[in-house]
């Protein structure tokens, strides 16, 4: 991807490209598309480096790109920040299955183990293996960037998920970046707690202590939603955590102080569950809790009408595929957004089952179908 990606319209030119963004003519007849359960439009305002962000739902690949790419023999590469969780697996499988339909081989999967002296190495031996698409995710944007430069440099296509290398361009260095939309997942948290306290009243909040891009941005929206569209509803303390069970002694110290805490936001699935353990611990059987990511514990409290009022997920089928779809992208030379976001979900607990599926692509566990009953 040495050479300035050149841009390959499908259909008709649309009024996006009047303003400079990128058009992907959701209405082409694509062969391949990410979701056709997507929203079009997202609420996050700019990704990680202010891009502007576009829609998982605009990307796709027509017939004849298909074709072109089934004849290329091309491999791929992914190289994780982490790996071992249900999260990381099941994107691995969703991108390997999405280049298995264009006819593209994985060749390599690291994990990095959260080490970027791991990582550094993980990427310089996959790139002697000769790939022409590789996938990562940084464990660290500055101590990375170096030998992610070496993969565009070695005439591989880069495609980044949550966040790029530092000081890295789209387009340039490589061809773009996709995360969850966690600013609109902050949106959806925001107003499904709303919901569950009818409205009114005080709640907490628990956030990661963290400057990363997608924590900070699931914090902004939960806050920017509540100022917005909830008048009545105060955010009576906000705490920040360093892992999950740290939410135990800041809820603890919350409830002390405002006894009348109607609920609460956790950043991701295990403070949701630490937050409701408090809550109950301190007698509030009326408590509403919401956060961001549909996993297995939450997912069962749903089932069950627990504390866990709703949870806004990420599509992980959906964000794979689009991750597959831009390094086909990066291969035909065709113009891709710089960042691309993926709507989340509002799951509770009137569609738990159906929302795991279209997260996950498979059923939930039987705990969870036997909570439904």
């Amino acid at each position: 991807m040495k050479k300035q990606l050149k841009k390959i319209l499908a259909g008709t030119l649309c009024a996006a490209m009047l303003t400079g963004t990128v058009c992907l003519a959701a209405e082409a007849d694509y062969a391949i598309i990410v979701s056709d359960a997507l929203p079009e439009e997202v609420a996050a305002k700019e990704g990680p480096n202010g891009e502007v962000p576009e829609s998982a739902a605009l990307l796709g690949l027509t017939e004849e790109e298909v074709a072109t790419l089934k004849e290329g023999n091309y491999t791929a590469a992914i190289c994780w920040h982490q790996g071992g969780d249900t999260y990381i697996t099941k994107h691995t499988q969703f991108i390997t299955e999405l280049f298995a339909e264009v006819g593209i081989e994985v060749v390599a999967v690291t994990d990095a183990g959260l080490s970027t002296e791991q990582q550094v190495a993980d990427i310089e031996t996959v790139i002697a293996m000769k790939p022409d698409i590789i996938i990562g995710e940084p464990v660290d944007a500055v101590g990375t960037r170096d030998a992610w430069q070496k993969v565009t440099d070695a005439g591989i296509a880069l495609v980044f998920m949550d966040a790029s290398g530092e000081g890295m361009t789209a387009g340039t260095d490589y061809v773009g970046c996709v995360s969850s939309d966690n600013y609109g997942n902050g949106v959806i948290a925001a107003r499904l707690l709303a919901d569950a306290i009818g409205g009114e009243g005080k709640v907490g909040m628990c956030y990661r202590n963290v400057n990363l891009y997608p924590v900070e941005q699931r914090k902004i929206g939960f806050m920017d939603t509540m100022a917005a569209e909830y008048p009545d509803i105060e955010i009576a303390e906000a705490t920040p955590c360093e892992a999950a069970v740290d939410c135990e002694d800041a809820m603890n110290a919350m409830l002390l102080k405002h006894a009348d805490l109607k609920g609460a936001f956790g950043w991701y699935d295990e403070p949701c569950v630490v937050i409701s353990a408090a809550a109950r611990t301190s007698g509030k059987d009326e408590f509403a809790v919401t956060g961001c990511d549909l996993g297995e514990d939450v997912a069962l409290a749903l089932a069950q009408n627990d504390m866990v009022a709703g949870i806004a997920a990420q599509r992980i089928k959906a964000q794979a595929r689009a991750l597959a779809i831009l390094g086909c992208y990066g291969i035909l030379e065709k113009e891709a957004p710089a960042f691309v976001a993926v709507p989340g979900l509002a799951v509770t607990h009137d569609n738990v089952v159906e929302g795991w599926e279209e997260c996950y692509g498979e059923q939930p566990s039987q705990a969870i179908l036997d909570a439904i009953g």
